[in-house]
């Protein structure tokens, strides 16, 4: 099942391609300005869906991100059912660190410009913890000894389906030569878009989003964000919820976001004291089912194929009325002639079909 969903998955990334290439080649056609204006739109949403699909074809990597101090240690720990992500919330290093399936505790470093790994064999998750904080502090390596990547190796369930959770440092938080020089947040930047299929967002429910989160945010996550996990609400009533997601959501553009309410805190302490109420209502049990689906290859592909039958369905009825409210352009299509066909001589699947019902609306 998953060999087929991987072809499948390259298949759709190659139609995607032609899509962008359709829509890049009508761009430069045409010389309607409000036309061109939304094949752009369409040309960047697009690109977002070929990002996916490229960095979800090997692996599925679910990166949890926010600023420091909103409970990201925590919550991992409540998530993976052991306390095994180190607290940065000194100076730390730019450095991810990813969590994998593996039969014992395992922890290998990377560093950039040189073949060298050191790995590191763990007898328990606390010893792994220890030995991970000790990578993680900046102050005891110099600049040019500081890991790029580490990889850790669990036996935890959650991770025995082939799904990465990643742990990136807080972005914006650190005080070091390394975050004052802006390569901090440089780096993470960089992790997300070349490695990252899907994000957590951690922002903590007392405080209002920052205009530093909200840069953050339109950078470098909203192509791969659509969770956004909220910390700090224990107290909240369903109201306070709803306020507060709709506050969130609008100058975001995250209408289409799930929203989790959690507190990682009293979930690590249920799963502590295997107290299976106190779990539910700390609500890690209904973001651990969310992870799970999101890792799923055949969930995933499926998503992808909506997310571009939907935009493909968008596209084609703007076109339609765009070309009934400019009568004198009614017999104006907006691709490209060439393009249009080459397009239509792409192999036909159902799903191929279906978009070009969609985009037909423009063409006709």
């Amino acid at each position: 099942m998953i060999s087929q969903t991987t072809e499948s998955m390259s298949r759709l990334g190659i139609l995607v391609e032609e899509f962008l290439m359709l829509i890049s080649e009508s761009i430069e056609y045409h010389p309607d300005s409000d036309i061109q204006a939304v094949l752009q739109e369409t040309f960047q949403i697009a690109k977002t869906i070929h990002r996916r699909i490229a960095v979800s074809r090997q692996r599925f990597v679910m990166a949890i991100v926010g600023q420091a101090n909103v409970g990201k240690s925590t919550l991992l720990a409540a998530l993976l059912g052991e306390e095994i992500s180190p607290r940065r919330n000194g100076p730390c290093t730019a450095t991810s660190i990813e969590y994998s399936w593996g039969p014992t505790y395992r922890i290998e470093a990377r560093y950039r410009g040189t073949l060298r790994r050191d790995v590191s064999h763990c007898g328990s998750s606390a010893e792994t913890l220890q030995q991970l904080t000790a990578l993680a502090d900046e102050s005891s390596a110099g600049a040019g000894k500081r890991a790029e990547r580490i990889l850790v190796q669990l036996p935890l369930e959650l991770l025995h389906d082939g799904l990465v959770v990643a742990d990136t440092p807080g972005f914006g938080a650190a005080h070091s030569d390394v975050e004052r020089d802006g390569t901090h947040d440089e780096s993470v930047r960089s992790y997300l878009h070349s490695e990252v299929s899907q994000v957590l967002w951690v922002v903590l429910g007392d405080q209002a989003i920052s205009k530093r989160e909200h840069r953050f945010y339109e950078q470098f996550l909203n192509a791969i964000c659509d969770d956004v996990v909220v910390t700090g609400c224990e107290d909240w009533t369903a109201s306070d919820r709803q306020r507060f997601q709709q506050r969130m959501a609008a100058p975001l553009h995250l209408q289409t976001a799930e929203f989790h309410f959690v507190s990682g805190l009293q979930g690590l302490q249920a799963r502590k004291s295997q107290d299976s109420g106190r779990l539910n209502a700390a609500g890690i049990p209904q973001l651990e089912t969310r992870v799970r689906l999101l890792a799923d290859p055949v969930q995933r592909y499926a998503a992808l194929e909506s997310r571009l039958a939907i935009l493909a369905n968008a596209l084609g009825a703007w076109m339609t009325d765009f070309r009934r409210s400019k009568t004198a352009r009614r017999t104006q299509s907006p691709w490209r002639p060439d393009s249009w066909l080459r397009w239509l001589e792409l192999p036909a699947t159902p799903f191929k079909r279906q978009l070009d019902q969609a985009l037909q609306q423009g063409a006709t």
